[in-house]
């Protein structure tokens, strides 16, 4: 795995470099399915976020059963409170307190309609408006309605409506909160979005 790491990471490099590349990821630590070392998984965040930092491109971040790992890491290699999503979140309440306190954004995926996904509705729902994304990880991660198909763009009604259920307000609410926050993680240097 750690020469595939090598060819990605150059190519990665390549294009952030040329400016082809608005963040850097998905890049972090997944010790659920062990594809590959943790070691290895550890060596490239490194990289990851150094090139993050020397280009000042956000990082979006995956993030499974490694968490204690994920911030210890960034906490020491990556300029405090510099700008990271934490992608498709489904921790705990304490995994996403630590994602906030770093003044990154937490973005929840379609896994927050499902029927068994009450916890992290709970802590979606605690969630300051002003570091919440939506997303669909497509073509994985339908919402309820739509499960067993192909993920898609147009599912994110389904998301946005159970987030603004969950708070008590409106669906647009949540809808421009999530807008304006990809539009300042990602966008920063764009006119129109």
């Amino acid at each position: 795995m750690e020469r595939e790491g090598e060819e990605a990471f150059g190519l990665f490099e390549e294009a952030a470099k040329a400016k082809k590349l608005v963040a850097i990821g998905e890049t972090g630590l997944d010790y659920h399915y062990q594809h590959s070392d943790r070691k290895v998984q550890q060596k490239f965040l490194v990289r990851y976020l150094h090139l993050a930092a020397e280009l000042s491109l956000p990082v979006i971040f995956h993030c499974r059963e490694a968490f204690s790992d994920l911030f210890a890491i960034v906490d020491a290699e990556y300029p405090r409170k510099a700008p990271a999503v934490l992608h498709c979140f489904t921790g705990n309440r304490q995994e996403a307190e630590g994602v906030l306190a770093r003044g990154w954004y937490l973005s929840i995926s379609g896994i927050v309609t499902f029927k068994k996904s009450e916890e992290l509705r709970l802590v979606a729902r605690d969630v300051p408006l002003e570091q919440l994304l939506i997303e669909t990880d497509a073509p994985f991660l339908a919402p309820q309605s739509q499960r067993g198909r192909i993920n898609e763009p147009a599912f994110l009604g389904e998301t946005a409506a159970c987030l603004a259920l969950s708070r008590n307000i409106p669906v647009e609410e949540i809808a421009r909160a999530t807008r304006e926050n990809s539009k300042r993680l990602f966008c920063k240097d764009l006119d129109k979005f």
